[in-house]
């Protein structure tokens, strides 16, 4: 059973609060951080099953990434990541790819983009689980 909570770790409200709405839409329990340190306190308490980033994240974003999936409580396979960005550069990509995220999410958030992204975290997610 794929794990339903899901951390938006994205500084900008606006853009938090359209990835948030999204999320319970289907059916997703999602938390926000404003930041890194809080994003690290509530990975260490509790596991997620999606991450979704930004690199502009006050305190740093990507280097969240392996430590989402360490702290993930025996769901490291299973845990899956999205970035969010306003930059379009291939640096990104390639750094997203290297941490074996599901995508990158441009900004400003297009609901659609953001849908793919998340139906390929959650198939990802139930093919690790065998479901």
């Amino acid at each position: 059973m794929f794990n339903t909570n899901a951390l938006v770790a994205v500084s900008d409200e606006a853009t938090a609060n359209a990835i948030i709405a999204f999320l319970e839409s289907v059916g997703l329990r999602p938390h926000w951080a404003l930041d890194a340190g809080a994003a690290e306190e509530v990975l260490k308490r509790q596991a997620f099953g999606l991450f979704v980033v930004s690199d502009e994240l006050a305190g740093g974003g990507l280097h969240l990434i392996p430590k989402f999936r360490g702290w993930g409580k025996g769901l490291a396979g299973q845990a899956q990541a999205i970035v969010v960005t306003s930059h379009d550069c291939q640096a990104l990509e390639s750094a997203a790819q290297s941490l074996q995220v599901c995508g990158v999410l441009r900004q400003p958030v297009q609901t659609k983009m953001l849908a793919e992204l998340v139906q390929k975290a959650l198939l990802a997610a139930s093919a690790f689980a065998g479901e």
